[in-house]
């Protein structure tokens, strides 16, 4: 289908973050989604969100990393950026 898709609804205090995945297997990226968020929230606060867009089992532990204004890094508990 395609027709075009409203963008979801925000405030004034969201800000929108992409997200990529590591594999340290494969030792490659990729992209698992967006989110708007609020700007003045904490990581802990879409965790749950975060593993999910991720495949991981809700009470996975993760690493998350900033590479860029907007774009986080995903690591789960075993990959060698998780330090």
């Amino acid at each position: 289908d395609l027709c075009p898709i409203a963008p979801p609804e925000k405030t004034k205090d969201d800000i929108l973050l992409f997200f990529k995945l590591y594999d340290p297997e494969k030792e490659e990226l990729r992209y698992v989604g967006r989110l708007f968020v609020n700007s003045t929230g904490k990581p802990s606060e879409i965790l749950a969100r975060l593993n999910k867009m991720a495949r991981y089992d809700p009470d996975e532990e993760i690493g998350l990393y900033e590479k860029g204004k907007g774009l986080f890094l995903l690591a789960s508990s075993g990959s060698d950026l998780y330090e």
